[in-house]
């Protein structure tokens, strides 16, 4: 049974001109640990976190991959199962829409939603940021402090220097400033250089635009794209590829057969 005692009841929370303690305490509630089960029996994990009272949850989409069974947890290391499936996700961009499942919640519980930021326009580097997330291994979550240190174009990506490392995929990255999240974390250097990524969360907004908000619709962690791969018109990028390789042997064949006329 979820109760109370594991989220707060806030829906969205207020965060602008918190100190760095002051935020962690209010967003903390908000970001879980990500367990993934996979087919072969392996386990794997990450980080998640809500943008939506009704359980919406971000995530990286190389984090599902692969993914027949996930479950949340929260420092308190109550579980909480995710719904089988995705609403959304975009390997470009590596961000991915799940939902809590909170069918054994009490009557009118509610979970606490992240602030997003509008867009990252403004950011060119320098400012400072804050991100909170479930490094592997670590019983609790790392909530740590940075900067950013560039704003890459095509495709746009902020590089933050706030350690993080292994199960940390997935994480908010906040505004120093507002306590709005910017930005979900994608990836770090493994050579020890401080060099990390997240993708700006204006294509975090262009993902939920995606999902009929009447309908939402849950997809099987193993169907969509191929392996997570992102896709032109509805179809993924190997379907291409093969198709394009087919009309290149029936065009060699054809050519063959008529130079043998």
């Amino acid at each position: 049974m979820i109760t109370s005692a594991l989220l707060s009841t806030a829906l969205f929370i207020n965060l602008t001109l918190l100190s760095g303690p002051e935020l962690k305490s209010q967003v903390d509630p908000s970001v879980f640990r990500l367990t993934v089960l996979h087919a072969n029996g392996e386990r794997s994990s990450g980080t998640g976190f809500l943008i939506s009272e009704s359980g919406l949850m971000v995530t990286n989409d190389h984090v599902i991959r692969g993914a027949t069974q996930m479950f949340a947890e929260d420092d308190e290391r109550s579980r909480i199962p995710i719904k089988p499936g995705f609403y959304a996700r975009s390997s470009v961009h590596d961000l991915a829409l799940i939902q809590l499942d909170l069918s054994g919640a009490d009557e009118g519980f509610t979970v606490p939603a992240l602030e997003l930021a509008k867009d990252t326009k403004s950011f060119y580097g320098g400012e400072d940021v804050f991100t909170l997330g479930h490094p592997s291994g670590v019983p609790i979550a790392r909530f740590t402090k940075g900067q950013i240190n560039s704003v890459e174009k095509e495709p746009r990506r902020l590089s933050f220097d706030a350690n993080i490392s292994q199960g940390s995929s997935g994480s908010p990255l906040f505004d120093g400033k507002t306590g709005e999240v910017i930005g979900v974390v994608t990836s770090f250097r493994t050579d020890g250089q401080e060099f990390n990524y997240a993708t700006p969360v204006e294509y975090l907004h262009e993902l939920r635009r995606t999902i009929d908000a009447s309908q939402p619709k849950l997809l099987p962690f193993r169907g969509g794209f191929a392996s997570g791969v992102a896709g032109i018109g509805g179809l993924s990028i190997n379907l291409i590829i093969s198709l394009l390789f087919f009309l290149a042997v029936a065009f060699g064949l054809r050519k063959l057969l008529r130079a043998a006329d």
